[in-house]
């Protein structure tokens, strides 16, 4: 046999490993010549063992809470499901109640209603007393010029477009009404179609003055009538129409014979058909035309007192003549309510 060879290190091994050591010596030196150094790294490992033991307790507060909430969520979720099927039931049982209720429909009429009192209103706040004019196209006039103001409106701008649109025809056609509730009454018939007369001929100071005149007649006209045929007003009508326009009640029933104005309240309380016009039409007349004050209404309304009077003289215009004649035809008008009542009394 041959001699055993002896184990031996590699060379490179050996060589590798020096390499280390000389490596950790000069690691050692660099480290050494840098104290700070050390001492962050010293710190750095501290915090981390600080954080991990914060984590952990806020792992295991984090596991508690879960613990204590869970069976609230369960308990909630046990109730949903317990009332679920009421719910449902409920819900069936409006269902039901629902298609026996009948379907409210709300006549067209009704709509209709609220549009004429708006623009009734708008033709109170303009002092135009066009309130029994039943004309689509003289609405979107005024409607058009009036638009949603409720104050400040173009008057001047008003008056020459109802002015125009009242041309000699359409007042004819009044007329024609005036003559049918004026058979028995022919002579104030002739004044008053001379009155129109005057007007389509543009002598308004003639007009206005006729038709004026006619008032205070046509207002004891009517209260005879009434008084005639056993048409009596209430007292808590009367009582209520004082209280609207502010009247000292003792005080009218003193001048409810006598005095216009008064009559005038005591005719409105009698109506009972189409009330609205009717209050309409006795604002109108009561507080423009036979008001003994009222400055603010005189540069576009004839004033049947201050006229009369010879206090207003600038009453020759066509919108306070055109007014004029619809004054004298809701007075008419008011004479042919009280016989309706009287034959449905």
């Amino acid at each position: 046999m041959g001699e055993e060879e002896e184990d031996t290190i590699p060379s490179v091994y050996i060589q590798n490993m020096e390499a280390l050591s000389d490596a950790a010596k000069i690691a050692s030196r660099s480290i050494e010549a840098y104290p700070g150094v050390v001492s962050a790294v010293k710190q750095i490992a501290d915090c981390m063992k600080q954080y991990q033991g914060i984590s952990q307790t806020f792992m295991e507060n984090a596991r508690r809470i879960s613990e204590t909430i869970r069976p609230i969520f369960e308990y909630q979720q046990q109730i949903m499901e317990s009332v679920r099927p009421a719910l449902e039931s409920l819900g069936k049982t409006i269902a039901a109640i629902t298609a026996t209720i009948p379907k409210i429909e709300i006549p067209e009429s009704f709509f209709k209603t609220l549009g004429n009192l708006r623009y009734l209103y708008t033709l109170k706040s303009i002092t135009w007393p066009l309130f029994l004019e039943d004309d689509e196209e003289l609405k979107e006039i005024i409607t058009g010029l009036c638009g949603d103001k409720k104050e400040n409106y173009p008057l001047d701008e008003l008056a020459a477009s109802i002015c125009n649109y009242y041309n000699s025809e359409k007042l004819d056609n009044i007329v024609d009404g005036w003559r049918k509730l004026l058979k028995d009454d022919l002579e104030r018939l002739l004044l008053l179609e001379e009155a129109v007369n005057l007007h389509n001929s543009g002598c308004y100071y003639g007009a206005t003055s006729i038709m004026m005149c006619q008032v205070d007649g046509l207002i004891c006209d009517i209260s005879n009538y009434t008084d005639e045929n056993g048409l009596i007003c209430s007292e808590d009508d009367e009582k209520e129409i004082c209280e609207l326009y502010r009247i000292d009640f003792q005080n009218h029933k003193k001048f409810a014979k006598t005095s216009e104005k008064h009559m005038i309240l005591r005719l409105a309380a009698m109506t009972e058909n189409a009330v609205f016009y009717w209050e309409a039409m006795t604002d109108y007349i009561y507080n423009v035309v036979l008001t003994s004050h009222g400055e603010e209404y005189r540069d576009h309304n004839p004033l049947r007192n201050k006229i009369c009077h010879g206090d207003q003289l600038d009453f020759g215009t066509e919108e306070k003549s055109l007014k004029s004649i619809f004054v004298i035809d809701l007075l008419l008008n008011l004479k042919s309510e009280m016989q309706w009542l009287a034959e449905h009394k």
